[in-house]
């Protein structure tokens, strides 16, 4: 759950960067992003988890039977949830969303 938020959360705050800044980061710089997030999660919690951080990567390990079928649901869960409260995060944080409730409006 942990190396899916971090995906999802520094792949688009990469975009949402791109797009409030007049797009200095580029595609390539967003490119970047992901793929160097997705590096460091194979480095850093790869022997953990198997380096499954996509439902696509499970699936494709239990197809190839690299995986057993019975932990796949509970994968596919994890990484759901990993991914949902990162873009909650991502949206509280974002200056868009900051603008638009009055709870969080910038001082």
């Amino acid at each position: 759950m942990v190396g899916t938020w971090l995906l999802i959360f520094a792949g688009c705050a990469s975009m949402i960067v791109n797009k409030n800044n007049d797009k200095v980061v580029t595609l390539a710089g967003i490119a970047f992003v992901w793929g160097f997030t997705v590096m460091v999660l194979i480095y850093s919690v790869g022997h953990i988890s198997g380096a499954h951080f996509n439902p696509a990567v499970t699936i494709a390990f239990a197809a190839s039977k690299n995986f057993p079928w019975k932990q796949v649901p509970a994968y596919i869960f994890s990484q759901v949830v990993g991914s949902t409260l990162s873009r909650l995060q991502g949206k509280v944080n974002s200056s868009d969303f900051r603008s638009s409730n009055n709870l969080l409006a910038k001082s």
